[in-house]
């Protein structure tokens, strides 16, 4: 069934480039058919550069998730336009550039469809029940927007879905018909999904006066659903006592019903959620978790981060070889924190690392790849080391350095320090005071700053992919790892 346009988005972009010229870009979307999974998708833009051509492009990835992807082949009926509505006859570059002829002064109009219908955490969907809008995977840009400043988006309600919607943007203004937000760079804006629809929300709560929300689509109401948000209290309360800074205005968890994943977003995280899912309390201890990783992730890669990740080249790989740090610490924080609320027993957290060695250690590739190679390599063995014969994930090696660092820092300071001194330090050092990401040797050089030089050889188990000393530095706190054989594969077991 054919349904009408229900909602635009209007997205007025004002800024300055180098010769300190104004131009003005007009974003506008809608869903055009429900049915068919389509959105529709306008922009109006001014050149205001000395050339008689304008580049623009569509990302062709999107932060958080490390693969190339091919949203340009989601376009439908794209045309480019003058004034006089007389179709202008652009160069295709590749599938993700159009170079266009625009005098100065001159402006474009742009109209195209884009069909979205992979349920995924990294593409924007839309149906009759939900619209996901990945601004990413949607919108062209151009490099005078890219480097402008202040976007504001306009979003039309429909009156057949409730008046309630989720994003990390800020709210300028609303009336009985809009939604203002507004964003201060394009990176902001491509890292702040919008979610609208027949949705509904868990009970807000704040800390230090900031709130916290989760609004998503097949949200239930089950007793674990009912507890959600008074144990993500506790647990964002923890995390936030680590950095002692509260760093956003306002927090979403975006629940876009059951898919695939979860990315984390600068004030928001796009989650694959229903509460209807949750059976038992191990289902529940695992949602958790997961929504644990994806929040601690807007401290660690969206303020702390390599320094390769950010700004952003959106038509290439950024590659990195520290996404150990990124992701595998994120995962060892993601236990950490319910240990220390008291949701993990002290069994339950141990078991979260010899599981992550069961996984790494059965694998062929733990002695050919190294922890810092398989950051680099995940744009093409993936983030999960697919190729399972030659790669790893630094989803199962980076936890485990990670808590072999905390028991070194401990234990060579005499107690006075732990990893979260060195967490914290890299939050304040360099996207406080100095607003970049941090390079290896900058992390190596705060890390042993607390724990001493004598946790350099660590660093071997992160470049190299020699055997990991597991006792040597568990030992230190008085842990134990030991390993059974069964069916070939060695089952490891965390003691204290």
């Amino acid at each position: 069934m054919r349904k009408k346009i229900f909602g635009l988005i209007s997205i007025v972009f004002l800024g300055t480039h180098l010769h300190a010229q104004v131009n003005v870009v007009d974003y506008t979307i809608g869903v055009k058919d429900t049915a068919k999974h389509l959105f529709h998708i306008e922009i109006d833009y001014v050149n205001t550069t000395q050339e008689d051509s304008v580049s623009f492009y569509l990302p062709k990835w999107t932060p958080g998730y490390y693969q190339i992807m091919d949203f340009a082949a989601s376009i439908r009926n794209l045309k480019f336009e003058n004034n006089a509505k007389e179709t202008l006859e652009y160069i295709l570059v590749d599938s993700s550039h159009w170079i266009v002829p625009v005098k100065k002064g001159e402006t474009v109009h742009i109209g195209y469809d884009m069909l979205e219908n992979k349920n995924f955490v990294a593409e924007s969907y839309v149906d009759g029940n939900r619209a996901y809008i990945l601004p990413t995977n949607l919108f062209l840009y151009n490099k005078q927007i890219q480097f402008g400043k202040n976007i504001r988006v306009r979003v039309l309600k429909d009156p057949s879905w409730p008046n309630i919607y989720g994003t990390g943007l800020s709210l300028q203004k609303t009336d009985a018909s809009t939604w203002d937000f507004t964003a201060n760079t394009l990176d902001d804006f491509y890292d702040s999904p919008i979610l609208l629809g027949k949705l509904d929300s868990l009970p807000t709560f704040y800390i230090h006066g900031i709130a916290h929300q989760f609004v998503g689509y097949d949200l239930g109401n089950s007793q674990y659903t009912q507890r959600l948000m008074s144990d993500m209290k506790k647990i964002i309360t923890q995390a936030i006592d680590i950095f002692q800074d509260i760093p956003y205005q306002k927090y979403v968890f975006l629940g876009i019903g059951e898919g695939r994943g979860g990315i984390e977003h600068l004030n928001s995280s796009s989650v694959s959620f229903s509460g209807n899912s949750i059976k038992n309390e191990n289902d529940y201890k695992r949602v958790l978790s997961f929504l644990t990783h994806e929040y601690f992730h807007n401290f660690n890669v969206k303020r702390i981060r390599p320094i390769e990740l950010g700004p952003f080249d959106y038509q290439t790989a950024n590659r990195t070889r520290q996404l150990w740090i990124s992701e595998g610490l994120s995962v060892y924080y993601e236990n950490w924190l319910l240990y220390k609320t008291g949701i993990y027993s002290q069994e339950e957290f141990l078991n979260t690392f010899a599981d992550a060695m069961d996984i790494y250690e059965n694998k062929p590739g733990h002695l050919i790849q190294s922890l810092a190679s398989s950051s680099w390599n995940t744009w093409s063995d993936g983030p999960f080391g697919n190729l399972s014969d030659t790669a790893i994930s630094y989803y199962d090696k980076g936890p485990v350095v990670g808590l072999l660092f905390d028991c070194a820092i401990k234990y060579y300071s005499k107690g006075k320090f732990s990893l979260e001194n060195v967490m914290r330090a890299l939050y304040d050092q360099y996207y406080k005071k100095l607003g970049r990401g941090f390079t290896e040797d900058e992390f190596k050089n705060i890390a042993t700053h607390y724990g001493t030089k004598k946790i350099l050889p660590l660093f071997e188990y992160i470049n190299t992919a020699k055997e990991v000393d597991y006792n040597k530095y568990l030992n230190l706190l008085g842990l134990k790892l030991n390993y059974t054989l069964q069916n070939g594969k060695k089952i490891f077991h965390l003691t204290n």
